[in-house]
C-alpha cells in the first residue's frame, strides 16, 4: 500500500534513515509514485533508500523516483537493482538526478545490457535525455547481474559505458559488472576505454564476464595504479592475458598492491603464471594479499598457503628462498602442516612438481625434519606422500628413494595404506 508507506515516511520525518522496499511484489508504479511524493521530508535524514527488485521503477514510477532524488540532499546510497522495466534511459535519467551526495549505485538487471535501441542521448523510443550530469559524484557503481548471465550486444555494451558509466569515470572507485557477458572484441575493448579513463578505480569485478584472452588482456593493462581489489575469475586467461596479469603484479605494475585477486583458474606450467607466483609470494607470505584460482596439480584447491603456491608454480630459487624466509620466521613447521582445500601437504605438492630440480628432495628432508606425521598424511584421494614420490619423481630416483626411507623410518604401515584406487606403494 504505497499510500500508508508515504504516511508512515511522513510520520518519520526527521528520524528515518533508510528505507529499504526491496523485492516488495505488492509494490508498483502508482505505489512508488505516492512513497517518492513524501521522501522529500527526509531530505536532510535519508541516506539510503532500496527499490531493488520492486519492478516499479519504470515510467512514471521513475519520473516519481527522479523528482525526489533531486530533494534528498543527504542520500549516501541508492540500490534500483532487478527493475527489468528501468532500462538504459531511465538509469541514465536517475543518476543525472541524483544529489551530490551519492556515493554508492547499485543498478544492475537483466534488461539493462539487453536493450539495444538505446543510444546515449535518447530514451528507447528515440525522445532526447539527458546526459549523466553526475561526473566525480559517484563513487561505487554496481551494474552486476545476480543469479544470472546477461549476454550483452557489443552495441549496448558500447552505449552503456559511453552514455553511462564514462560521465562517472572521473569519481568511480569501484565497479562490478559481474556476471553480463561481454563476449567479442568490442564489448572487451569498450570496457578497457572506460577503465582507462578511471584514475581513481581501486576496485573491478568482472567476475563471469566471459572476456576473451585479448580482451581481459587489454583490460588488464588499462587498469590504473593503486588497484586494491580485482575479480576476473570466470573470464580466459591465456598467455596474452596472463603475460599482462604478470606485469601488473610486479613493482609499480597496478596489481603491485593488490589486497584480493580472483583470477580464472591457472594450471601450473605457463610461464606467466610462474612469474605472477614469484610476484606474490613475498606479499602472500606477508598476509597482504588474498589470491583464488591458482591450483595445485590435482585440481583447485581451497586454502592454498604460499608455499603450496610456489611449490606449484614458482621456480627452485624461488622456492628456496620462500623456504629459507618460512625458517627464519620460525614458522616453517606450520606452513609445512598445513593442508590445502583437497588435503594436500606441501610435501605432497613438492613431490608433483615436474622440474628436475632439489626443491621436492628438500622440502622431503625438511618434513623429515620438522613434521614427521607428514608421512602418514592422507590427501582427499587417499594418496600420502609416499604414494605421490612413487607415481611423480620418475626422474628424480633419488627423491623417491629419499621419501620412501623417510616413511619407512617414520610411519611404515604407509607400505600397507592403499587409497581409493587401491594401489599399495609397492605397486
Amino acid at each position: 500500500d504505497g499510500a500508508a508507506l508515504a504516511e508512515l515516511c511522513r510520520s518519520l520525518a526527521g528520524s528515518l534513515r533508510f528505507v529499504d522496499l526491496s523485492d516488495n511484489p505488492g509494490m508498483d508504479v502508482r505505489g512508488l509514485a505516492a512513497v517518492a511524493a513524501a521522501l522529500p521530508c527526509l531530505r536532510q535524514t535519508l541516506l539510503g533508500l532500496s527499490l531493488r527488485g520492486t519492478g516499479a521503477v519504470r515510467g512514471a514510477g521513475t519520473a516519481a523516483l527522479t523528482a525526489a532524488l533531486e530533494q534528498l540532499d543527504a542520500l549516501e546510497e541508492l540500490d534500483v537493482s532487478g527493475n527489468d522495466g528501468l532500462g538504459v534511459a531511465g538509469l541514465a535519467r536517475v543518476v543525472a538526478a541524483l544529489p551530490r551526495s551519492v556515493r554508492v549505485v547499485r543498478a544492475g538487471s537483466r534488461e539493462l545490457f539487453e536493450d539495444a535501441s538505446w543510444r546515449p542521448g535518447q530514451s528507447r523510443e528515440g525522445r532526447p535525455t539527458g546526459r549523466v550530469e553526475a561526473a566525480g559524484r559517484v563513487e561505487n557503481l554496481d551494474l552486476g547481474v545476480r543469479g544470472a548471465h546477461v549476454r550483452a550486444p557489443a552495441v549496448v555494451v558500447e552505449a552503456v559505458m559511453r552514455g553511462l558509466v564514462a560521465p562517472l569515470a572521473p569519481g568511480l572507485e569501484r565497479l562490478s559488472l559481474a556476471g553480463v557477458q561481454l563476449s567479442g572484441p568490442a564489448c572487451g575493448a569498450a570496457l578497457a576505454k572506460a577503465v582507462r579513463s578511471m584514475r581513481a578505480l581501486r576496485s573491478l569485478n568482472a567476475r563471469g564476464c566471459h572476456l576473451s584472452d585479448e580482451s581481459l588482456a587489454e583490460v588488464v593493462q588499462a587498469l590504473p595504479p593503486a588497484m586494491e581489489e580485482l575479480d576476473v575469475a570466470g573470464n580466459a586467461a591465456g598467455d596474452e592475458a596472463g603475460a599482462a596479469l604478470a606485469e601488473a603484479a610486479e613493482p609499480g605494475g597496478a596489481l603491485a598492491g593488490v589486497r584480493v585477486l580472483a583470477l580464472p583458474v591457472v594450471d601450473p606450467g605457463p610461464a606467466w603464471a610462474g612469474r605472477l607466483a614469484e610476484a606474490l609470494l613475498p606479499r602472500m607470505l606477508r598476509g597482504e594479499v588474498r589470491l583464488r584460482g591458482f591450483r595445485t596439480a590435482r585440481g583447485n584447491a581451497r586454502s592454498c598457503s604460499p608455499l603450496h603456491v610456489a611449490l606449484a608454480y614458482a621456480g627452485g630459487e624461488a622456492v628456496m628462498g620462500l623456504l629459507v624466509e618460512l625458517e627464519e620466521a620460525r614458522s616453517l613447521r606450520r606452513a609445512l602442516a598445513h593442508a590445502d582445500g583437497n588435503g594436500r601437504l606441501p610435501v605432497h605438492v613438492a613431490l608433483e612438481r615436474r622440474t628436475v630440480d632439489e626443491v621436492a628432495l628438500r622440502v622431503v628432508e625438511l618434513t623429515g625434519e620438522h613434521h614427521v606425521e607428514g608421512f602418514s598424511h592422507a590427501d582427499c584421494t587417499g594418496d600420502l606422500p609416499v604414494h605421490v614420490a612413487l607415481q611423480c619423481q620418475t626422474e628424480s630416483e633419488h627423491v623417491a628413494r629419499r621419501a620412501v626411507e623417510l616413511t619407512a623410518e617414520h610411519h611404515p604401515a604407509a607400505f600397507a595404506h592403499a587409497p581409493s584406487d587401491g594401489w599399495l606403494p609397492v605397486h
